[in-house]
């Protein structure tokens, strides 16, 4: 008889040591150089962050705490990247790694714990060095050597960057969780990568890793921060074209070991689908047949082999809401589940000067899928481009509840004078400035 086992999936917590309330959204809200400060109403509670900034400490330990409540006894929990805030100076950026590690160890003491690099868990944005045992990756192998329960994980972190870990189940089951470096492969990636087939390795290691997954019989997750595709509002790629080839000509054949791929870095709940021609040229096409878009011409219908989901941030910085996700599954076959997104209402924090945590929604519940498979994701994103209303319920989830126009509307609808909309208008703006 299967049993239903969790974990959970958090991701871009940034947090920010340098914050101070009245520091404007230009520099995170942080004090690094050129930053400019404002006033702001002393009615309005800061103290668990702002839109568009960085948040302090108060949030990274609300959420933790909030966890625990959520469910006290996961079985491990992923972190997909970038536990530092933005453009903070490096030893600013370990401390904020360390206290970020620390926090969550002291809370979960027993629980695995399985984090993966971010662009901003770097000296620099983006910035690591191409050379095996690099000084900043043995200064976070340091930090997170509490995490990595053999020499071999410690010595493949320090090396690339990137690990494995593998989970006795309770059921009995062996899952392997595949921790990518991926900033490795991020086309803002300095120095420039491209002219290196396998940047330290890790393709070769990840081929040899799912391998061996198979030969033992095991299920694998595969964790990154930056995942492979495009951004949905720029002509602009994620990784080089070159490794994202690479990627899925090594994952593709392991499609039946591969249960999921977990990833961060766009502080949005979205979904990504690999197709068994995700490396071909031609393999989408868009149709329109009486009026109704069809994503695939069905004569020529790719296969959806592997799904990914990408955690929205607990990080404000984007113009969403702090968010935690619980991720079901089964502990016999080790297939996803379900998905319970929980998120707390910044506008309201700030209000009223407490922090209120919510579920969402569950996937199951609200998309109608009792699994996350390759096969439900894909016609989940069909249901979406075919059904505005679902598609407008996918948007509000996407940024978590969010929209920077809630106080213009009510001003609007309520202040029907013009005198008093302009008064109402005015102090919208002023509280939306750092919203």
């Amino acid at each position: 008889m299967s049993t239903t086992g969790s974990f959970f999936h958090i991701s871009d917590f940034h947090l920010n040591p340098l914050y101070v309330q009245n520091v404007t959204p230009a520099t995170y809200c942080a004090t690094t150089p050129g930053y400019q400060t404002y006033n702001y109403s002393d009615s309005f509670n800061l103290g668990y962050g702002q839109y568009g900034c960085d948040p302090p400490f108060g949030l990274i330990q609300a959420a933790v705490n909030e966890m625990k409540v959520i469910n006290a006894n996961p079985d491990f929990i992923v972190f997909t990247g970038d536990m530092a805030g933005h453009s903070m100076p490096p030893e600013v950026t370990l401390s904020a790694i360390d206290n970020v590690t620390q926090t969550i160890i002291q809370s979960f003491p027993k629980t695995p714990f399985i984090p993966t690099i971010g662009n901003n868990d770097l000296p620099q944005d983006y910035f690591l060095s191409v050379v095996p045992n690099a000084p900043w990756l043995k200064k976070l192998a340091e930090i997170w050597s509490p995490l990595f329960p053999s020499s071999t994980q410690k010595s493949s972190f320090t090396y690339g960057g990137y690990y494995s870990h593998d989970l006795a189940i309770n059921g009995g089951s062996s899952l392997k969780v595949i921790a990518l470096n991926t900033v490795l492969y991020s086309i803002k990636h300095d120095p420039n990568t491209t002219s290196i087939t396998d940047p330290l390795g890790q393709f070769s290691w990840l081929s040899s890793q799912l391998s061996e997954a198979r030969a033992n019989h095991q299920k694998v997750y595969i964790t990154g921060h930056i995942p492979p595709g495009s951004s949905p509002y720029k002509d602009e790629e994620f990784w080089f074209q070159p490794y994202v080839s690479q990627y899925f000509n090594i994952t593709v054949p392991y499609s039946d070991v591969i249960e999921i791929c977990l990833f961060g870095h766009l502080h949005r709940d979205d979904f990504r689908v690999v197709y068994n021609s995700s490396v071909e040229d031609g393999a989408f096409s868009i149709e329109v047949e009486g009026g109704v878009a069809v994503v695939f011409n069905e004569d020529d219908k790719p296969v959806p082999v592997s799904a990914m989901l990408l955690s929205p941030s607990l990080s404000p910085v984007s113009d969403t809401n702090p968010t935690i996700r619980l991720v079901f599954y089964d502990q016999s076959h080790l297939g996803v589940l379900d998905y319970y997104q929980y998120y707390a209402d910044l506008f309201k924090a700030i209000t009223k000067g407490s922090i209120e945590w919510s579920l969402e929604y569950s996937f199951d519940k609200s998309y109608g899928f009792s699994e996350i498979s390759a096969s439900t994701v894909s016609s989940l994103l069909e249901n979406i481009i075919q059904d505005p209303r679902l598609f407008n319920e996918w948007i509000a989830r996407r940024v978590s509840q969010f929209n920077s126009s809630r106080l213009k509307f009510y001003c609007s609808m309520a202040a029907l004078n013009r005198d008093r909309f302009v008064e109402c208008a005015e102090l919208a703006d002023k509280f939306t400035s750092f919203l």
